[in-house]
């Protein structure tokens, strides 16, 4: 028979092991900086979009949805993010729900459109889709493990994003002490255009240094395609304006071949505007933020453009190239 002064004394070491984290446990269910547990806490909404939602975008982003999920969805990375939604809700009449995330790639808007797919019936689909995003090396993946977070909630008190923006929130929330979770880093010893060539340098080697072609995506895009039709879901690609420095990258690069493919590959799938065409707009400096993101009046003009039935069928060859799906 088993000592019973042992058993206690084990029973009670485990207990005093286990309290940091029921403790820790009690307090992100309190906190839920992600609001994935419960509708409302004890953090204030605009100081988790501060933090959590800058934290992990998937994560923040595909729960919003979970939360008011619509028919008309947009899908791709930070230049997608800045175009208007009321804006765009205005010009359709629709309703629109913005499921881009900064550094999103093609792997990863694939898997959101799946996950979104089958959470409501889709009407309209639109992809913010560039050429970079077309390169079987660029295969990031946080949305595979922020789908998990839905399935099993246990993995969201082990999230280390979760943690992280927790902390943030609570320093903010009650000591007022903030911190800029999206502060660039800039080389104030670099003049205007000094630093615009250096942020040329960094956007374009990192997108252009290494092309692979990527059939894996084609594959998931012609699944998609298929869904599409079948489920009678209108599928729009959009090309979104960068500035033409970084196009010439990419010219220099010996890549205008396999861009011209890329082109032609989304064509089988959906209806293309492509914005990156040269023109006032994209050539002039002062019209970007940085080499691949525009200002206001860009996205304005493209917004304007795709969305406003009256234009839906106009050619204006300055602006954009619209391509017809096949």
């Amino acid at each position: 028979m088993p000592n019973f002064k042992f058993v206690f004394r084990l029973v009670l070491r485990i207990f005093f092991l286990s309290l940091p984290f029921f403790i820790y446990a009690i307090l992100i269910y309190i906190t839920d900086p992600f609001n994935i547990l419960r509708t409302s806490s004890t953090i204030d909404e605009n100081i988790k979009l501060q933090y959590a939602a800058k934290l992990n975008e998937p994560l923040w982003t595909i729960n919003q949805f979970n939360i008011k999920p619509k028919s008309s969805v947009l899908f791709g990375d930070s230049r997608m993010i800045l175009t208007n939604l009321n804006n765009i809700n205005t010009i359709s009449g629709k309703n629109y729900s913005n499921m881009a995330f900064g550094g999103a790639n093609l792997n990863e808007i694939i898997k959101t459109f799946w996950y979104v797919s089958s959470k409501v019936r889709l009407s309209d689909v639109y992809f913010g889709l560039n050429f970079d995003f077309y390169n079987q090396l660029n295969n990031r993946d946080r949305v595979t493990g922020a789908i998990a977070v839905f399935k099993n909630k246990l993995l969201y008190f082990t999230n280390l994003n979760v943690l992280e923006a927790f902390y943030y929130c609570i320093r903010d929330q009650f000591f007022e002490m903030k911190v800029d979770l999206e502060r660039p880093f800039i080389n104030f010893s670099l003049s205007k255009d000094a630093y615009w060539k250096w942020k040329l340098n960094q956007i374009g080697s990192k997108f252009y240094d290494s092309y692979v072609y990527p059939h894996q995506y084609y594959d998931e895009l012609r699944k998609i395609r298929i869904y599409c039709l079948k489920h009678h879901i209108h599928l729009t690609f959009i090309i979104l304006p960068v500035h033409q420095d970084l196009q010439k990258f990419l010219i220099n690069k010996n890549l205008t071949g396999a861009e011209y493919r890329f082109i032609n590959d989304i064509r089988h799938f959906g209806d293309v505007y492509d914005f990156n065409v040269s023109n006032y707009l994209t050539t002039n400096r002062d019209n970007f933020v940085d080499p691949i993101h525009g200002k206001k009046i860009i996205y304005d003009t493209l917004v304007k453009i795709v969305f406003s039935k009256g234009l839906k069928n106009i050619y204006i060859t300055n602006i954009y190239k619209f391509y017809p799906s096949y």
